[in-house]
């Protein structure tokens, strides 16, 4: 109960011989529907089409085609060692390129359907993992037990553990890391801007101290006055903040394509 969708995966380290090197990769053995109706993975897809069941075909990454000098529509000879330890190859034609925000799945991960890998691995029916899919993810937590009770009664080894999406793992809590990096900068910066503004406002209004003099004794009150200064005011800070919103965005959008290169950090 709550539980709206079950995808298997089947996770296993490979790599592919070069003439001076291995790569190394991560294979997930997919089944190419339920992935799709998870995470819309085939949005991911920007070169060929997505694996199909029964076929042997596999999908990789940009950076991991790069690396081993693929290209969609060739064969590639992928080695893997089975749970029994017997090392293995086996060859698979390219059918898809994927292309990630996260450089790292580009640069080592591959798809291939779920049932190939359970044939080359020699796992008929067995999986990794099992992501259980409820409505909303932050009930997945009052999920937990009754899966738990479930999975206690069906399996007497114990070797099956459950946990939550967000729990025990690091890429997930870096991401929790940075976004509370992020918030905190957000706010420095609107207190910073708050400083500046204030401080800017009173050096205006010394700065012009005369300007209201002259308006008062030309007849102005100090209701128009002030309305005069709140006009201008407004008037400066929509032109200041839309510049800054385009020119932000284009430096975002130019960075988002062209990225930062740490590597000389």
């Amino acid at each position: 109960e709550g539980v709206e969708q079950v995808v298997p995966r089947l996770k296993f380290g490979a790599m592919v011989i070069l003439e001076d090197e291995l790569v190394g990769m991560m294979g997930w053995g997919i089944d190419p529907a339920e992935e799709i109706k998870f995470v819309g993975i085939d949005k991911n897809i920007t070169e060929g089409r997505m694996v199909q069941e029964g076929n042997k075909e596999v999908v990789m990454g940009a950076g991991l085609l790069k690396k081993i000098g693929r290209e969609v529509g060739e064969k590639v000879t992928i080695l893997y060692s089975t749970p029994f330890g017997s090392f293995k190859g086996s060859t698979f034609q390219i059918v898809g390129k994927y292309q990630s925000d996260i450089q790292g799945l580009n640069d080592k991960l591959f798809f291939l359907p779920l049932g190939q890998a359970q044939r080359i691995l020699e796992m008929p029916g067995e999986v990794t993992e099992l992501l259980l899919i409820t409505s909303d993810h932050d009930k997945a937590a009052s999920v937990l037990p009754g899966l738990n009770e479930l999975f206690s009664r069906e399996d007497e080894s114990g070797k099956y553990l459950m946990q939550l999406w967000n729990r025990d793992y690091d890429l997930i809590e870096l991401f929790d890391f940075a976004v509370k990096m992020y918030n905190s900068i957000y706010v420095f910066i609107i207190i910073l801007a708050c400083f500046v503004l204030v401080n800017t406002l009173i050096m205006i209004v010394n700065e012009r101290t005369r300007e209201i003099g002259m308006m008062s004794a030309l007849g102005l009150k100090g209701r128009e006055i002030l309305y005069l200064f709140t006009i201008e005011g407004v008037i400066i800070g929509v032109l200041g903040s839309a510049l800054g919103a385009v020119m932000g965005g284009i430096i975002t959008r130019v960075f988002s394509v062209v990225g930062i290169d740490y590597s000389a950090a």
